[in-house]
Formats: C-alpha cells, structure tokens, sequence
C-alpha cells in the first residue's frame, strides 16, 4: 500500500506541476483518504499521510481556497507533531530525521503564515512565523514585508537585516532597507558576505546607486545609474529607476526616452510605468494617458499601477469622482502604494479636503520620505492653513536635501505665506532654486506667480526680473505652461504683443491648454479696446 500511495501522491505533483488543480485536488482528497486508513506506512516522505496532507494544502492554495488549504496545514502540523510524539516511532526517527521534523515543523507553519497574509490576516501571520525556530533568511524577509505592512518599523528593519544577510540577492529587500536608512556601505558590506565576488561588479554599484536615492541625492545617483546602464544595458530597472530621477530632475525628455526604451525591451512591463504615467499626467499629454492606462490595464488590472494611471486619466478629463474611486482601488490592491498615496492627496487637495490629504501624505510619508510626501504635505498644511507646522516639514526637507531646488523651492513656497519680508524671503528662495537647477520649472511658475501678486496689489511692482528669469528658464525647459506664464507677465507689463507671442508658443506646444486660451483671448480683446473685468485680469491671478 506504501507504493501504491506514493504512486498516486506523484500523480498529485504531476498534475500540480502543470497547473490542473481541479483534477489535481481530487486525486488529492483520495490520496488523504487511502493514507488516513492504511496502516504500515512510513511516518513521513513519500507514501506517508503526511505526505498526503501537504500534497493536498499545496494543490487546494494552488487552486486558490486559501483558507481550506490552512485547514489541511494545520491537520498536517498535527499529524507532524503525533509523529515527534510517538514513542514507537521515536526509534525509527533518529538523528537526521529528527532534524527533519524541526524543518518541517518551520516549513509548514511558514505556508500556513503566507495563507494568512494572502487573505489579510497580517497579525496572526506574524504570529505564526515568529514561531518558527530557526527561521531562514528568505522566511526573515517574508516577516519583514509583514511587519512592514503592519507600520512596525523597527522589527522590520532586524528581519531585513538578518535576510539580506543571508540572501544578498534579494534585492527588492536590499532596497528596502536603504529606504529604511541604512548606511549603504553598511548594507553593501552586508550583501559581500554572502554574494559571490564577481557579481558584486554590479550588485556594488546597485547598492551605491540606491543608497544615493534613498537619501535623495539625486545628482548622484543619476550618475550612479548611468554607470550601471553602461555595465548592464537595457536592464529594466535600471532604465526606469533613471527616468523616475531624471523626471524628478525636470529633465522630462530624457526621462520619457528612457521609459519608452524600457516599454520597448519589456513591453509588458507594469513596475514604475505609474511614474511615466505621471510625467504624461504632468505634461499634460491627454493622449499618451489614455494609451497607457488602456495598456496597462489590459496587461494586469490586479496591480496598482493601471489603476493609477486611470485615475489620472479620469482627474485630467475632470471626473472627480471616478478619479478618487480608481484610486482607492489602486490602494486596495496595493496599500502601501507610494504613487498612489501620492495621487490620492493630490486629489483630496483638489477637492479643498486639506486634512484628507494630509493623512494621506502622511502615510507617504512614513513609507519614504521623499520630495513628494514633503511637498504634498506642505501643500496641504498650508492650505489649512498650518504655516508653522508646514515651515517645520520644509526645513526638515531642505535639511534631507540640503542642495536640491526642490526642497528649497518647498521653503521658499512657505516663506510666501509669512508676514513681514516673507516674499522678499521667498523671492531670494526661488532665484537660489533655479541657480541650483535651472531645470527646476516649478520655482519659475512660483516666482512668476509672486510677482503678478504683488503686481495686483502694487501696479508699480518691477516685473522685468520674473520674465528675466521666466526667459532663462524656457532655454533649459521650453514647456507650454512656462510659455503661458511668461505671456502673463508680459500681459501685467503691458506687452501685449510679446504676451501673444507666448501664449502662440504655448497653444503650438499644446492646442488644449487652456490658460493659454483664455490668455490670448484677453490680449485680443485688449488690443481691440474691449473693457475686462477685474476678475479676468491676468489669467485669473
């Protein structure tokens, strides 16, 4: 019977190995029910009931009744422990096999702690494993993404330690602990250990690469992954990890050629193309959107990231609603999804629920804090308005980045909402930005836009330094939005025919914008004498 029993049991893998989990199932149950009455069988291995039992959770998780399959490792953790009880079997199992029994025992309460976690029982899975003696490495990593899930920052760190270790090649859990703040030498010391030496020719360099990111030093690690670009071409990590940084540095071209090199070496990519759905999103590229959400979403509508960039798509074509429900699916799917926490206080702002985002930038925040948990949370805190407490996140940012435009443009923004020679203050910000990173479009939009301010309040306000500027910045970005902002500026000095030249640039780069729509208009009606009223000045300033 011992045969016969193993036989079928290689049946069972035979049809699980090939993905036929309704047949393999049902050879499954028979083979529990053949095992559970034969006597003589071995207490474990091939042609055991224990066997049997484990056969059978595997295939019924592999057909996906996740909670059924528990129920099976349980009953087989059971059976497990009558074996290492059993004194008449305590002579046949010696030495090795008693080894055996302690690996089996970590093994089976490791699956039954993965069923948890696939069916949201985060807690009773982290009890389950921490039960496990002597864990592996991989099972470190497995408790320190749960622990992660959990917010508990500090467990989550020793787990990763002790995994990456162990396993040097698990590289998603290498990243994870420098977003955690890990020293990289420390980490890439830690990862030398046990990697073999001529792979550390590239695992070196990802770690440095990584390392640089984590804590926002984005000249570096730019640099860093250019060189691994070069050591590893077309690798699609490494292409999307450098766009996200060069889009983050406004270098937006260079960042779109390198995802749309990555969606060529691997179309059917879905890691990061949320980021390149932003910069679409950002570039006001209404078109490219719409394509990449439809593709994203035909390839994997169980991921966060088609939802992401649907969600977008929806906010662009004004679909508030739809917007924030694709959203929350997106977070649903993935809950500690940085984009889309990214998004969904972006939205939350948009809707003038200043304390909505600020829980949700907030989560961001706990996860990694980068420039866009910093920016959003400032954002929204000023809008509250909470001016203390955004000038607090501001300097926290700079001091985190301390030569980066953005964390600087992030202080000058809060600078001009304080009374007093804010503006001045903030003036002074944004100028330091823009020498830092003459790419950095957004402290020209915040410097143009303080200017017309005062302009409304003070006529006699100088506005030649903003379209200085403004000029300056359009060499090293020549986009749209800048060209619209600069026909403003000219529009409040009274050139109204440069003004139109601008908005004309602007219309030729995107015909759909509107600001540069109703920026024209109003030159046209100026030119042709028309009155405005107080409200349409300056494109609503």
């Amino acid at each position: 019977m011992e045969d016969r029993i193993a036989c079928i049991q290689n049946e069972v893998k035979s049809l699980a190995h090939d993905e036929l989990y309704e047949s393999a199932v049902l050879l499954a149950e028979v083979v529990v029910s053949m095992s559970k009455i034969s006597d003589g069988l071995p207490p474990m291995g091939a042609g055991s009931h224990l066997e049997s039992l484990l056969l059978t959770a595997k295939v019924v998780r592999g057909a996906g009744n996740i909670q059924r399959a528990i129920e099976f490792y349980k009953e087989a953790l059971g059976q497990l422990n009558s074996v290492s009880s059993n004194t008449s079997q305590k002579r046949v199992l010696r030495g090795s096999a008693t080894s055996e029994i302690e690996r089996l025992n970590g093994e089976i309460r490791f699956r039954i702690g993965q069923c948890q976690s696939k069916i949201g029982q985060k807690q009773s899975a982290i009890k389950t494993i921490e039960h496990i003696q002597n864990p592996t490495c991989n099972m470190h990593l497995f408790l320190a993404n749960l622990y992660h899930e959990c917010g508990m920052e500090r467990p989550t760190i020793g787990s990763l330690r002790i995994g990456v270790r162990g396993n040097p090649y698990a590289i998603a859990s290498v990243i994870s602990l420098l977003v955690l703040g890990e020293n990289a030498p420390d980490v890439a010391a830690s990862v030398s250990q046990n990697a073999n030496p001529e792979d550390m020719s590239w695992l070196g360099p990802l770690v440095e690469a990584h390392g640089s990111q984590a804590l926002c030093q984005s000249p570096q690690a730019i640099f860093a992954f250019q060189k691994l670009n070069q050591l590893l071409p077309d690798e699609p990590h490494i292409l999307t990890c450098l766009a996200s940084l060069l889009m983050d540095s406004n270098d937006t071209v260079g960042a779109l050629n390198l995802f749309k090199r990555a969606r060529v070496v691997d179309p059917k990519r879905l890691v990061s193309m949320d980021c390149l759905a932003r910069l679409y999103y950002q570039k006001k590229d209404m078109a490219s959107l719409n394509v990449l959400a439809r593709d994203l979403m035909d390839i994997d509508d169980n991921r966060p990231e088609p939802w992401v960039a649907l969600s977008m798509f929806c906010d662009f074509k004004g679909d508030m609603v739809l917007a924030q429900q694709f959203v929350n699916r997106a977070l649903e799917i993935s809950p500690l999804h940085l984009y889309a926490l990214h998004l969904k206080g972006h939205l939350y702002l948009r809707k003038n629920q200043a304390d909505m985002a600020v829980s949700s930038y907030m989560k961001a925040y706990s996860i990694q804090r980068d420039i866009h948990s910093y920016k959003g949370l400032v954002n929204a805190y000023l809008t509250i308005p909470k001016v203390t407490e955004a000038l607090r996140l501001a300097k926290e940012a700079l001091q985190l980045m301390p030569k980066d435009a953005r964390a600087i443009l992030l202080v000058g923004r809060v600078l001009a909402h304080t009374p007093g020679d804010g503006k001045k203050k903030a003036s002074r910000a944004y100028a330091k930005a823009l020498k830092l990173n003459p790419m950095c479009d957004e402290a020209a939009l915040a410097f143009a836009d303080l200017f017309l301010q005062q302009e409304l309040s003070d006529p006699a306000t100088e506005l030649q330094p903003a379209i200085q500027l403004m000029n300056q910045t359009i060499q090293y970005h020549s986009e749209f939005y800048l060209h619209s902002k600069l026909g403003d500026l000219f529009s409040a000095a009274g050139n109204l025919d440069a003004a139109l030249t601008q908005y004309h640039n602007a219309l030729s780069l995107n015909p759909e914008y509107e600001a540069a729509k109703s920026g024209m208009d109003r030159i046209e009606r100026l030119m042709k004498g028309d009155d405005l009223e107080v409200d349409d000045e300056y494109g609503g300033l």
